[in-house]
């Protein structure tokens, strides 16, 4: 991070952009010129847009590309930072006009595999590190480039079942919810798999997080058009079954299954290979919690 000093005359500026939002955020033709400016380290820049900016070029070269890679490698927590705060930057500035001829960061040779190396083991770097990272998969997660949506619920997966993660990513899982569910209904196979397999590593965490996926909106709809349609992973469709029969284990999130039982129960009565699972799904939801713990036969039937 370094201050760039640039020069206060010239009548092409805009107005400028507004503090702690990045460049290219504002509108006019100048501010965005000053923008690509800046982010390119011109000299010459209007000083509007003096103050601590990151050094990123507007065009990635391999060269840059490598450096992005190797940083993440590095195991050093300056350039890790560095790293972190580079892919921030870009996975925002991708639909920005001076960005355009930027080089997909889903064609970085290794960069994923990086960043999955550099999550698994950054908690020793301290919380800067963490809340860098934590910004870094939100950016990934609101980027234009849907591929970049799939690794992010991969890498939110992988890191919530090290429980000492939990203590910066739980603070952020409503917002992650959001976005995971509506990776669900994106109609790509792999985007479907990728949400899945996080929301059932979440959805194991404890039981806020199973309150806080039961109340998410259209995430319980979602879940049960993967079964419906179904998936053609067995695995997908297997997880979703135990992600919907972990929502209901909890007694809190009756009212909000409740609204979902005709569903239940035509899945229970048109696809065998489930009804065992929504059986259950169903005897939890009508049976009296005083004959939970007991055999019992509910209004859908024995399960025993």
């Amino acid at each position: 991070m370094q201050k760039q000093t640039g020069k206060s005359g010239g009548s092409g500026g805009g107005t400028p952009a507004k503090r702690g939002r990045p460049f290219g955020s504002t509108t006019g033709s100048g501010t965005a010129a000053a923008a690509a400016a800046a982010a390119v380290g011109d000299p010459g820049a209007p000083a509007a847009l003096v103050g601590p900016s990151l050094q990123v070029l507007s065009a990635l070269s391999d060269q840059n590309n490598k450096r992005i890679v190797l940083a993440l490698q590095s195991r050093l927590k300056s350039e890790i930072l560095w790293a972190l705060n580079a892919l921030t930057v870009l996975s925002f500035k991708e639909k920005d006009d001076f960005r355009r001829d930027t080089t997909p960061l889903t064609k970085v040779p290794g960069l994923l595999d990086a960043l999955l190396q550099v999550l698994t083991h950054f908690p020793s770097f301290g919380r800067d590190s963490e809340k860098g990272a934590v910004h870094a998969i939100m950016g990934m997660l609101s980027s234009s480039v849907k591929p970049w949506h799939c690794a992010a619920a991969e890498l939110i997966g992988r890191l919530i079942i090290n429980p000492d993660n939990e203590s910066f990513l739980l603070p952020v899982i409503p917002q992650i919810y959001k976005r995971i569910v509506d990776l669900l209904s994106v109609p790509a196979y792999d985007a479907q798999a990728a949400a899945v397999s996080a929301l059932y590593n979440v959805a194991e965490v404890n039981m806020d997080c199973r309150l806080k996926l039961a109340i998410e909106r259209w995430a319980v709809d979602r879940l049960l058009k993967i079964v419906k349609t179904p998936h053609p992973v067995p695995e997908v469709c297997r997880k979703t079954l135990m992600i919907l029969e972990s929502l209901v284990s909890e007694p809190q999130n009756r009212m909000h299954l409740l609204v979902h039982e005709n569903t239940f129960a035509e899945i229970l009565t048109t696809e065998g290979k489930y009804s065992d699972t929504f059986a259950r799904i169903l005897y939890e939801l009508t049976a009296r919690p005083s004959n939970k713990v007991t055999s019992g036969h509910a209004i859908w039937g024995n399960i025993n």
